[in-house]
């Protein structure tokens, strides 16, 4: 049986976001972000759970407002691929209605790691 998508949300997969941060953002703390992201409640969460927990805690671990927040998480993206990358788009519809030219030109650059060939794969029958 397929192992269900929920779990690529999982530890090693936070952790990768909280590095990536770290590394544009040195204040931000790592552990204390995987362990408020990883918490009791983690694995009752189903996938959108996850990923709206993920974003939530992103914004409340960056604390920098949203213009800053959504540059890193700009700076980021390309390190993610497929179904994790959807988490950026989340973060912008969470926090970025107050900011329409801020937002637009974030999902213009975030929605291209969505749906990489890292995850689509197309074969071609001849």
């Amino acid at each position: 049986m397929a192992e269900p998508l929920k779990n690529s949300f999982n530890r090693k997969l936070i952790s990768k976001f909280a590095i990536e941060i770290k590394n544009v953002h040195t204040a931000f703390d790592i552990e204390k972000f995987v362990s408020s992201v990883i918490d009791k409640d983690w694995e009752a969460r189903e996938l959108k759970d996850r990923m709206r927990h993920l974003t939530i805690s992103m914004n409340q671990y960056i604390n920098l407002g949203y213009a800053k927040s959504v540059d890193i998480l700009t700076k980021i993206a390309p390190h993610f691929g497929g179904f994790e990358a959807m988490v950026f788009p989340d973060f912008v519809e969470v926090y970025g209605l107050d900011y329409e030219d801020i937002s637009l030109n974030a999902l213009e650059e975030l929605t291209k790691y969505g749906c990489t060939p890292k995850v689509w794969e197309v074969k071609i029958w001849i």
